[in-house]
């Protein structure tokens, strides 16, 4: 019996995270993510504070990131990462060469993630794997503020003149901000880091699951730790660590699911469609047959 499209769609999806070992895979990324995550701020702000725009929204771009990817414990991993950060910014150049290479190692593991998921056998060279990271580090941060700070001039400035009572509608605007950058992040992943071309419609699709799937569970995990209180009578004052590592890797196990589901709409609108099998119209038999092959072979 054959099966539905969208049922087939689902076991290809299905078999994909099977083959790519998500569960292993999103356990790794997230360790290294909390090894590599004060070293990648330090480096992201440093690059940031270049730019004289970076001091007049430094407060509001910190609580933008903790408030909104950091959910529950954004103030406890806030004055953590803080601290971490100011301690790191003490460090002398051979230190400090020592974060951007551990941030740079963080890239590469996440770009060999998913290239294993589009089962790409060989990635970029090293070159090209420094110019992509060098143009994460600095482009995506600045991307990210000048959106913020144009989301928050249009909200609070225009808004206000064009729409009546456009007060509740800039309100509206920046609480929109998050999912629209959220979805810009989870598209440029699919698109840019895989060593392949992806197709457009492919990393739009797999970014809009991933961002239906990260909303969901940022509700649920916000709910869990309201209700549940056992990590912290276990834990005691360092509950905040585990519950942000676990945060990690459900953010990292929807960020690749939809990796999955972007590479297998790319793989199905490059694999051509086979042509289906139709049944003959009239059955010969077997003597009709031995008949009409008697008929066509040359007399001697």
């Amino acid at each position: 019996m054959s099966l539905s499209p969208t049922r087939q769609i689902v076991q290809r999806i299905v078999t994909r995270v099977k083959k790519s070992r998500l569960l292993s895979v999103a356990s790794a990324l997230a360790f290294t993510t909390l090894l590599s995550l004060v070293p990648l701020l330090t480096v992201v702000f440093a690059i940031l504070s270049m730019f004289p725009f970076f001091f007049e929204w430094q407060d509001e771009i910190e609580a933008f990131l903790y408030n909104n990817l950091v959910p529950a414990t954004g103030d406890v991993v806030k004055s953590y990462l803080q601290e971490f950060a100011g301690q790191a910014g003490t460090l002398t150049g051979l230190g400090l060469a020592g974060l951007l290479v551990t941030a740079l190692l963080l890239l590469s593991t996440i770009e060999d993630a998913f290239n294993n998921i589009w089962s790409i056998q060989r990635g970029r060279t090293v070159p090209q794997r420094l110019l992509l990271y060098w143009a994460m580090l600095t482009l995506g941060p600045v991307l990210m503020v000048t959106s913020l700070a144009l989301t928050t001039y249009l909200g609070s400035s225009v808004l206000s003149v064009l729409v009546p009572a456009g007060h509740g509608v800039a309100v509206g605007a920046l609480k929109v901000l998050p999912v629209f950058l959220e979805g810009m992040g989870f598209f440029l992943i699919y698109l840019i880091v895989p060593s392949c071309t992806v197709r457009l419609r492919s990393a739009l699709g797999g970014a809009v699951v991933a961002i239906a799937l990260f909303e969901l569970t940022k509700f649920g995990f916000v709910i869990f730790i309201a209700n549940f209180d056992t990590y912290q009578i276990i834990y005691g004052a360092m509950w905040s660590i585990p519950v942000f590592l676990l945060w990690i890797y459900l953010s990292w196990l929807v960020t690749l699911l939809g990796g999955c589901i972007s590479a297998e709409m790319d793989a199905s609108a490059k694999t051509p469609a086979s042509l289906p099998r139709v049944p003959p119209v009239m059955k010969t038999s077997s003597r009709e047959r031995g008949t009409r092959s008697g008929r066509n072979r040359p007399q001697g």
